[in-house]
């Protein structure tokens, strides 16, 4: 029997009654040797966490205020964004050392990932607002894995030639998104999802055919599961993939 995977510790930081573990925390994290941290509403100010500089995972739901003081956790590699209106993210330009970034249910004021230094290997978008309509990866040249999921405003990606490392694309409810143009260009991808998107058709998806690494595609345009166009879509597939429905 292999061995069960040891499961993670993490401090976790919810609750009203919560406030009373805030006082001496990290002096007890680092003496317990843990390095994972989930905050919501009750931690007040972000930037108490300026001298947490041992963090490596990092989970914060709906606080704000001196959200800039993570960009001095020079270790953090995880890093997961809940809830949150009107969010300002120039301060992720100097966070080289993040490996996954994670945004839920977020409005953004300003969208800035980091840079072509980074270490970012997965990126997930859910349920956010504010995104450009040109959704700009080029920078992310160590990125392997990107989500994409109910984001409002996105009509087309940046041009991946440069990531050479992408092998899965996740792309679900892009009610406006009108190409797969710069998808198409990332030269090693292996696996493409495209879900509900209503704008795009048969035309946006035959690249798949002749793409050199693809193994696997599931390009649902449409959400029914007897739409035409699913049956037009298979067809055109169908000499490299087979049946991509069944």
């Amino acid at each position: 029997m292999s061995p069960q995977p040891k499961k993670r510790k993490c401090i976790r930081i919810r609750h009203k009654h919560d406030e009373s573990r805030i006082p001496g925390l990290r002096e007890k994290m680092l003496a317990d040797n843990v390095d994972d941290l989930e905050l919501e509403k009750v931690f007040k100010d972000l930037s108490q966490l300026e001298d947490y500089t041992f963090l490596k995972r990092l989970s914060i739901l709906g606080i704000k205020r001196g959200i800039k003081a993570i960009s001095k956790l020079d270790a953090l590699a995880h890093l997961s964004l809940w809830q949150l209106t009107a969010l300002d993210t120039a301060w992720l330009v100097e966070m080289p050392n993040l490996e996954e970034l994670c945004f839920h249910t977020v409005q953004f004021k300003t969208f800035n990932l980091p840079q072509p230094t980074s270490k970012l290997n997965v990126l997930n978008l859910n349920l956010c607002k504010g995104l450009p309509e040109h959704l700009d990866l080029s920078s992310l040249t160590n990125l392997e894995s990107l989500t994409v999921e109910d984001c409002g405003q996105i009509q087309s990606f940046s041009d991946c030639t440069r990531l050479v490392e992408l092998r899965e694309v996740f792309v679900s409810n892009l009610r406006d998104l009108s190409s797969l143009d710069g998808i198409a260009t990332a030269p090693n991808l292996e696996t493409i999802t495209i879900q509900n998107t209503p704008n795009l058709t048969v035309a946006h998806v035959a690249w798949m055919v002749d793409h050199p690494t693809l193994k696997k595609v599931y390009p649902a345009l449409k959400a029914e599961h007897d739409a035409p166009i699913l049956q037009e879509v298979s067809k055109v597939l169908a000499p490299r993939f087979g049946d991509v429905f069944s």
